[in-house]
């Protein structure tokens, strides 16, 4: 199953989505559990502009995973998402797994905080959704490679959180953008 979520990735990679989709698939297939495959085949599904088939993905991964942070925290993230198709979002149970996932995390929370911070704006508690995004952002490690990018995707959450007062608010900040292997 590995062997096919990387054929998958270099699918992908090579601009081959069709072929990557299916490789996912077919990993899936052979292994249901894969939390890899799952991932990758939401991610793409993600690009693709395919919500249905991202939220179907998460779902699975968080039902396969009920302990796992990262899984509870995706699922979240497509339930609250200001992008996401109104018949595709429930910022009520998104907001439950975010707290769930900030529970599960075990040493990096900032993910898990960016989540939740959102989920409360979904859910109206703006106030609540500052405090928990500016939390997330002081907690990134200032020695992680990827510090800088993270926090950047924070600060526009907070931009965004802070332009819900407003009468326009800006464009929805985009989702934590990466594949992994």
């Amino acid at each position: 199953s590995d062997g096919w979520t990387n054929l998958g990735l270099a699918l992908h990679a090579s601009g081959d989505r069709d072929g990557g989709f299916a490789a996912f698939r077919k990993a899936i297939e052979l292994v249901p559990e894969h939390p890899e495959a799952h991932y990758n085949l939401q991610f793409l599904a993600w690009k693709a502009g395919d919500f249905a088939t991202v939220r179907a993905e998460r779902e699975r991964w968080a039902r396969l995973f009920p302990n796992d942070a990262e899984a509870q925290r995706e699922l979240a993230e497509v339930l609250v998402h200001p992008g996401m198709p109104d018949s595709l979002r429930d910022p009520r149970r998104g907001l439950e797994l975010a707290v769930r996932a900030v529970q599960l995390a075990r040493g990096r929370i900032e993910g898990p905080l960016r989540t939740l911070a959102m989920a409360l704006a979904a859910t109206g508690d703006a106030r609540g959704a500052l405090s928990t995004a500016e939390l997330a952002l002081r907690l990134v490690p200032p020695e992680d490679p990827g510090a800088e990018g993270v926090k950047a995707q924070i600060r526009r959450d907070l931009d965004w959180i802070r332009g819900l007062e407003r009468a326009s608010p800006p464009e929805p900040p985009p989702p934590a953008d990466k594949g992994r292997k």
